[in-house]
């Protein structure tokens, strides 16, 4: 247990604690007394924070200059008061001294006992006993390296025997995480971690997202994880996240088509969704362009800005699902992907059944769009494609489509390109489809979040994980701050102190406004964008007009910037997931897979992995639609 200390605190350079601390820093060291020396460790890291904090309430214009010079003549005088509370600090004082430390000065405390030097004056037998006794204490110390160079022997010890050490190893070397400290002593070397998995996997505090790390990431000559690790941690994980479902079930989905009076029906049973489809509508509308819109209106493969809705968006991903997003060549895969992913694949699998009944078959409809409907539309010639013929085995169809995908992308790159398709330049053509370097035909077709100040703007409204996102004193339920001030009359005094600094910053930003009764609303077009940013991580101006002079003062603002791509890089990031194999190490790979021997022998494998290669090719069909309707529609306009 901490002890309390209510003192000045100080986080580091980018620290803005001082904001609402000014009060507080300045009664210090008005009643400072030079010849009066630190009490306890707790005063002797303040006057440390303090000293670090007076340049910077010095810019807030609260003080006369003759003040300021004053305290900032104090700067040395306090570091030295407290350098000298360390200096006397021994092996017979350090653990009593240390057990003072309170709370909030865990990590001020480590940082001066390196900084000063005070651990060369600790026996190492006095500090391997304190470890032992305080092993959490090595959270801090890990990153400190002068005390992890010095003590390495003894902390190498106490990390093979400590129960958690397991997650020290994957902050350092599986999460990627830029702002991970951590350091190991030289002693502390790989061939030890198998045995601390072993443990770990086993440990009843086992914690989930180490569990995740572990049970996904590839061995490495840094970290060695064994086949046997990974399965382990897996299995462990598994039934903790087991533990956190009340009910015990597994989220269900189910499709089918039926009689209905809408189009569509959704019923939600506990943690099962029933979607049901009009069958009627679906078996009276056989012709091609409103199948081919069905996809669109009616199974919601993409939103009404022609986005792809299967696509991963970070944003969605709760806490359990998050750690994947920092790990490289790993896609992230959570809750609400596997949603739309399984629902999508049903309504496809269901929907190519029913037209097989009535002999239409979607290949036959995706040649009639690229060698008929473009040409009479839209006026342009040369697109040519290969459908498999529907009577071929389910292998010979998969062969055969992988290609004929890179194909079509191929000649619509050569349309964007040169303005027509060139069969002699397609011919010579052997380069890798990159999804991500395709180009548009029009400029500007997407726009994305660019700056810090913007990605905090979006984390800040929309996160259920930022901390304005709730009042202390009353449980709304919402969960995020743009949902607060949408749904209740809120207040900047209804923030806690430490909230409002984020509140003002917003005002700032212009984000949020304070009305005429003084209540907090958000800024309706700033904060429909950033709502799309944050939902969709990208944004359509072609398909959002009344967005554009806005997106533009971003541009020159440098919040955002615009890119001119088929597909936005969410869409190219999940095609890569689904076809290849060069950007995702937990990717479908159905390109490679049969373009070689490594498909599944089991016939429903086959039928599925043939369901989702027409789902993408429908999916790349409708981002080319797309991409040709607005060129056309934009040169109408202009004529």
């Amino acid at each position: 247990m901490f002890n309390e200390y209510d003192g000045v605190h100080y986080f580091g350079e980018d620290d803005s604690s001082y904001l609402w601390e000014f009060d507080k820093i300045n009664e210090k060291l008005v009643n400072f007394n030079s010849s009066q020396n630190p009490l306890n460790i707790n005063e002797a890291i303040e006057l440390f924070n303090i000293a670090c904090l007076i340049d910077k309430c010095a810019l807030l214009g609260k003080w006369t200059n003759e003040t300021i010079k004053r305290f900032v003549d104090y700067k040395g005088l306090l570091k030295a008061k407290s350098a000298e509370f360390f200096s006397k600090i021994t092996s017979e004082s350090f653990v009593s001294i240390e057990d003072q430390v309170c709370a909030l000065y865990q990590e001020n405390f480590w940082d001066l006992f390196a900084k000063f030097d005070t651990f060369k004056k600790i026996d190492n037998s006095v500090f391997k006993d304190f470890l032992l006794q305080k092993k959490y204490a090595l959270e801090e110390i890990l990153c400190h390296e002068k005390i992890v160079t010095y003590f390495s022997q003894e902390i190498t010890e106490v990390l093979e025997g400590y129960e958690r050490t397991a997650e020290f190893i994957v902050r350092r070397f599986l999460e990627k995480n830029p702002n991970c400290k951590i350091i190991f002593p030289r002693a502390f070397t790989s061939d030890k971690f198998e045995r601390i998995f072993e443990k770990y996997v086993v440990y009843d505090g086992a914690n989930h997202n180490t569990l995740f790390f572990l049970s996904i990431s590839k061995s490495s000559k840094e970290c060695p994880i064994s086949p046997e690790i990974r399965l382990a941690a897996k299995e462990k994980r598994e039934k903790i996240l087991m533990r956190h479902t009340s009910s015990g079930e597994t989220p269900i989905i189910a499709v089918s088509f039926a009689s209905i009076p809408d189009y569509i029906q959704c019923e939600e049973r506990g943690l099962s969704t029933l979607i049901t489809h009009n069958i009627d509508w679906l078996t009276c509308n056989l012709d091609y362009p409103t199948i081919l819109n069905n996809f669109r209106f009616i199974f919601e493969f993409f939103d009404d800005c022609w986005r792809i809705n299967g696509v991963s968006i970070i944003s969605e991903l709760n806490v359990f699902e998050r750690p994947c997003f920092f790990i490289e060549r790993m896609y992230p895969i959570g809750v609400a992907f596997q949603f739309r992913y399984k629902k999508t694949c049903m309504e496809m699998d269901l929907y190519y059944s029913l037209l097989q009944t009535k002999e239409i078959y979607i290949e036959k409809i995706i040649s009639w769009f690229y060698t008929e409907y473009i040409k009479n539309e839209f006026g342009i010639d040369g697109f040519h494609i290969s459908v498999p013929d529907y009577r071929s085995d389910l292998v010979s169809k998969s062969r055969s489509f992988a290609p004929e995908i890179d194909g079509i992308l191929k000649q619509f790159k050569l349309l964007a390109k040169n303005g027509s398709i060139n069969y002699k330049l397609l011919e010579n053509s052997a380069e890798f489809v990159d999804f991500k370097g395709i180009p548009s035909l029009i400029q500007k077709k997407y726009a994305y979040a660019k700056s810090e100040d913007l990605n905090r703007e979006i984390y800040l409204m929309f996160s259920d994980q930022s901390h304005l996102s709730y009042l202390h004193d009353r449980d709304l339920g919402e969960k995020s701050l743009f949902e607060l001030l949408k749904k209740n009359d809120v207040m900047l005094n209804d923030f806690d102190q430490i909230q409002q600094e984020g509140i003002r910053w917003l005002l700032n930003r212009q984000t949020i406004f304070v009305d005429e009764k003084g209540k907090l609303s958000c800024s309706p077009l700033r904060c429909q964008i950033l709502k799309e940013f944050n939902d969709k991580e990208v944004v359509c101006p072609f398909h959002r007009p009344g967005y554009n002079p806005l997106l533009d003062e971003m541009e020159k603002n440098g919040e955002i910037e615009f890119q001119s791509t088929l597909f936005s890089r969410p869409e190219a990031k999940y095609l890569n997931f689904i076809l290849n194999d060069k950007e995702f190490d937990n990717g479908r790979k159905l390109r490679n897979r049969y373009a070689h021997t490594g498909y599944p022998l089991d016939k429903n494998d086959q039928w599925k992995d043939y369901m989702l290669l027409i789902k993408v090719l429908i999916e790349i069909t409708g981002k080319i639609y797309d991409d040709i309707a607005l060129k056309d529609q934009i040169s109408g306009s202009a004529v």
